[in-house]
């Protein structure tokens, strides 16, 4: 889920980030240490790399790590990413689980491998 938080003063900078999780449980961490109240702005469906299109859309206006200035361009597409994706962007399943299982079974076979070279050198030696 892409989310959108900033905080109550107008000039207040717009956080765009990424989360599996619950968004609410994000905004208490962000919200330790910031003496500004921040609140969700809107939510829309998306994974990391939308996240990234959205911080590529708004990059002229970003202030630091992954917060960009609250212009009326970037408010009026978080109101509109509430009915539908924007920037061209359709929806990819998140190649990761896929990418893990891979890693996880070679893994496995390095460790199968070195097992039998160790049996094998044990049986030479003996």
């Amino acid at each position: 889920m892409i989310y959108f938080i900033t905080g109550e003063s107008e000039g207040y900078p717009v956080k765009i980030g990424y989360t599996a999780k619950n968004v609410h449980k994000r905004l208490e961490n962000l919200q330790v240490g910031n003496p500004e109240k921040l609140f969700v702005i809107g939510t829309t469906e998306g994974n990391c790399v939308y996240e990234g299109v959205w911080h590529r859309e708004f990059s002229q206006d970003w202030v630091f790590g992954e917060w960009f200035r609250r212009t009326d361009r970037l408010m009026n597409a978080i109101e509109e990413s509430k009915t539908r994706l924007l920037f061209g962007y359709t929806p990819i399943p998140d190649p990761r689980p896929a990418e893990r299982a891979y890693v996880e079974d070679m893994a496995r076979e390095r460790r199968i491998t070195q097992m039998m070279r160790l049996e094998k050198n044990k049986l030479r030696a003996a």
